[in-house]
């Protein structure tokens, strides 16, 4: 049995708005996270829920395997007030988007490592013709 959705949560961080795009397939979940700014209208939120499919989403991530159990309707609506109060992500989802970040920070680390051994190299070079300028007399 396969199963395919998501789920688009919208928040309140202290600063900024921000809005968690989660979707699944399988048992795996992947997750994007776009920080709005101000508060975002009706209009552009559908703009990103039309547009899902061009959004970045991190790496997928195993999603842990339940078995269907019946739920007990009262916690159901205690769950889901929760939600309605602002509850941010869950735990799913921030062990996604944590995942990307690190992702995105050993990217950078590695770009800026081989950036600064080429400058290194460059200066290098500079410095041997300059030496070798010297030793000719020029």
């Amino acid at each position: 049995m396969s199963r395919y959705g998501g789920r688009h949560t919208i928040f309140f961080d202290g600063q900024f708005w921000v809005g968690v795009f989660e979707r699944w397939d399988d048992d795996r979940v992947e997750v994007c996270r776009v920080v709005f700014g101000a508060e975002p209208s009706v209009r552009e939120l559908w703009e990103f829920l039309r547009r899902g499919r061009r959004l970045r989403f991190g790496p997928s991530v195993a999603e842990a395997a339940s078995a269907p159990t019946r739920r007990n309707p009262k916690r159901e609506r205690r769950e889901i007030a929760r939600q309605l109060a602002g509850q941010p992500v869950g735990t799913k989802a921030q062990a996604a988007l944590k995942q990307q970040q690190e992702h995105i920070k050993t990217d950078r680390r590695d770009e800026a490592r081989a950036r600064r051994a080429l400058e290194q190299q460059a200066r290098y070079e500079q410095h041997c013709d300059k030496r070798k300028q010297k030793h000719k007399g020029h």
